[in-house]
């Protein structure tokens, strides 16, 4: 990032290129042109821009846009005015204020902290690209409403919202939060009203299936065009991740200017003294040092065929304190809590003591956290770490021993700790196959990931159930072990969606096959967000009592019941209030099925009583229970604090119903293309899927090609599906 130099004549300096500007402001919105993050990004068509008028000169002349024939929207307007030096509170009270979210003040209190704008005048506005004017002034009623007439109804969610009618669309929140530009992004969307509405809104509560929405595949299509977390999945805004970090500096009393880890890795050889002295005193000290003993080991002694490239020295060592320094080990995992841990909730964040946990895991979310830091020296400062974490985990004898299970095995401390090790070799696996090198990405795809569904395996996934759990009675609840067994569940769950990623965007065959999956279904969201006993408790008594009438589901069974055209009415009930979470495992496991039906022997073309198969049942089942989902996939009023509630948001798997109409897609795709009826249509639709007619399938690919055949699918009526 370029840093501004002002001189005495007033003029400000980019140090990247030279160029001057006249105000401060112009140089910050200059310096984003030389970045590689681009937070603005279009509501229709999903391209993304370093700059928020450049998108609104997008939108001018968007195809999709256009098509749909919707208006140009307008963006909230910014309002001029003096910055604020302190909050709604402390200068109402005339009191210094520490400028924190919350202030020190206002947390003592225990009283909400709020930052409104001081404005020059009651509607002194600023007009935006498009020539129109706003105004705040008006009542809440007429700006939902023309909120809700700007975006047209369009929101990012592929069904309708009770919420739309009150006027608030997940498009309406992305653009009020993304509207500042530059550094002060970050401390105007802490205090934005519409920061505080995210929690009322409900991603995934569908009212109906939305399959002109769906047919665009919004996600699908940038995940698999995307290269690494922040342009494949859904991990915040720059302007919240800038917050983050912001707020973790702050929380340890430094200038987050002056905190960057890789600045301080440059910076080496001028320093003189080591910066451990600083923070020898602080508990998180001696992880620091068990991280870069660890790597200095594994770099000293590299294993055979090693890929560790760096050769240890004292300015690595150096740098390698330096970038795992507790105050970077801070911020690191605040940004892996908030924007990484919804794509993989595997952990218990309640219980989660980093001083504790073993160094392996330990390292491996400090990466994935540094991945996600809104400056890029610290991306390119953890790469430098990503094969030295891979060969010390890969190279642990627990990871070739047998497990021994008994009564309560998981509490035993030598299991605890192999399966920590586990899910740190889970963590390394997405870490390298979507950051690391494309030969790292084979490695992990044809080598690394087998050792871990191998692993996995000596666990026993039968072994991940609560059926053992007591929940009648408070008295013999017994919280650790439910935390215990459900980050087993999950930590299953999660291995078999990542080799389904696998089979679904790289055509590599399963490894893991849908009837050895023997895992409980995961346990709802609230249980596992539950900060205490009693709270977890009630939770999971209130989830027994609604599927007491069925029988207990595995993921397994689930599937098997699912693609039955019978149903009982006790199973029905419990389908209808399952999780997120659990649709997602079971559409996921669905495009397995599908996998194993395109690559038998038998043509699936070969006869029409092909769609007699059980998958198209469990695919219009599916759908069915999805719709019935209306209560128990509404996520919770979690606050109004968003940044620090970031974590409780659902990951990629809010886009189950994209993966639901492309697994109804592909096997509509393996009858070819007969003509006689509304599922013909599709069929011979969906036949016209660019593909390679008479070359054989290639295996193992990169994401080129099904992000090819979505552009096909995107360009072909699925209205009928």
């Amino acid at each position: 990032m370029s840093v501004a130099v002002g001189t005495s004549t007033q003029s400000f300096e980019c140090s990247e290129c030279g160029n001057r500007f006249g105000r401060s402001e112009h140089l910050e919105r200059h310096i984003l042109s030389h970045g590689k993050q681009r937070p603005f990004e279009c509501i229709f068509c999903r391209h993304s821009f370093k700059r928020r008028d450049v998108l609104k000169r997008h939108w001018q002349t968007c195809k999709l846009r256009l098509e749909q024939d919707q208006e140009i929207p307008r963006l909230v307007p910014k309002i001029k005015g003096k910055k604020r030096k302190a909050c709604d509170r402390c200068a109402r009270l005339k009191k210094a204020c520490s400028l924190g979210y919350p202030c020190e003040s206002c947390r003592e209190k225990m009283v909400a902290c709020t930052f409104n704008p001081v404005a020059r005048g009651s509607a002194n506005y600023e007009e935006d690209d498009t020539g129109a004017v706003s105004s705040n002034c008006g009542n809440s009623s007429s700006d939902n409403g023309q909120r809700e007439e700007q975006h047209g109804g369009q929101i990012d969610n592929p069904f309708e919202m009770d919420e739309l009618n009150a006027g608030f669309g997940s498009e309406s929140l992305s653009w009020e939060a993304e509207e500042t530009e530059g550094n002060e992004g970050g401390s105007q969307l802490l205090h934005s009203p519409a920061v505080h509405v995210w929690t009322s809104l409900r991603p995934a509560s569908p009212s109906d299936f939305d399959i002109i929405t769906l047919n665009r595949f919004p996600f699908l299509s940038k995940f698999t065009k995307g290269n690494g977390f922040l342009d494949s999945f859904e991990c915040g805004s720059h302007n919240e991740r800038q917050a983050i970090a912001r707020e973790a500096s702050e929380r340890l009393g430094l200038d987050p200017f002056e905190t960057n880890s890789t600045g301080e890795l440059l910076d080496v050889s001028s320093r003189g003294a080591s910066s451990s002295s600083v923070w020898i005193s602080d508990e998180l000290a001696l992880k620091t040092c068990e991280i870069v003993d660890q790597i200095k080991a594994i770099t000293w002694n590299k294993p055979r065929g090693s890929k560790i490239t760096i050769s240890w020295s004292p300015l690595l060592e150096q740098m390698c304190f330096d970038f795992f320094s507790p105050p970077n080990l801070r911020k690191f995992l605040e940004l892996f809590w908030s924007s990484w841990y919804p794509n993989s909730p595997i952990i218990h964040r309640p219980t989660f003591n980093d001083a504790q946990c073993p160094c392996s895991l330990l390292l491996s979310m400090v990466l994935i956290g540094a991945c996600m830091s809104p400056d890029s020296r610290d991306h390119a400062g953890a790469n430098i770490w990503f094969n030295s974490l891979e060969e010390m985990i890969f190279s642990c004898d627990e990871l070739f021993s047998e497990a021994d299970p008994g009564d309560n095995w998981l509490e035993r401390p030598a299991v605890r700790r192999r399966f920590e090790l586990l899910q740190a070799a889970y963590f390394v696996c997405l870490l390298q196959n979507w950051e690391g090198s494309e030969e790292s990405k084979r490695r992990i795809r044809r080598h690394r990931y087998s050792t871990v569904i191998a692993f996995a395996r000596d666990f026993g996934m039968s072994n991940a159930t609560l059926r053992h759990l007591h929940v009648g009675d408070i008295s013999t609840f017994s919280w650790e072990s439910f935390v215990l067994q459900e980050s087993l569940i999950r930590t299953f769950i999660y291995i078999f969606l990542l080799d389904s990623a696998f089979v679904i965007f790289n055509n590599s065959p399963p490894r893991l096959v849908v009837p050895e999956l023997k895992m409980d279904l995961a346990c709802p969201e609230p249980c596992f967000q539950a900060t205490s006993s009693e709270e977890c408790f009630i939770q999971l008594h209130s989830w027994n009592a609604v599927r007491a009438s069925g029988q207990r589901l595995d993921v397994s069974l689930a599937v098997e019941i699912i693609c039955q055209g019978q149903i009982s009415d006790e199973d029905q009930a419990v389908f209808s209030a399952l999780s997120i979470l659990n649709m997602f495992t079971i559409v996921t496991a669905l495009h397995s099925l599908a996998f194993h039906i395109k690559n038998s022997l038998v043509s699936p073309t070969c006869s029409r009583s092909m769609r007699g198969l059980p998958i198209h049942t469990g695919i219009a089942n599916w759908k069915r229970f999805w719709l019935a989902n209306r209560t128990t996939n509404t996520p919770s009023d979690n606050g109004p604090d968003i940044l620090a509630n970031m974590w409780l948001r659902p990951g990629f798997i809010r886009h189950a119903t994209e993966f639901w109409l492309l697994v109804k897609a592909t096997v509509a795709h393996l009858h070819g293309s007969p003509r006689n009826s509304t599922e013909d249509q599709v069929v011979a639709g969906s036949s016209e899927i660019e593909t390679p007619a008479g070359l054989p399938i290639k295996y193992d690919s990169d994401m080129s090609e099904i992000h090819s055949i979505i552009t096909s699918l995107q360009r072909i009526s699925l209205l009928h599906l």
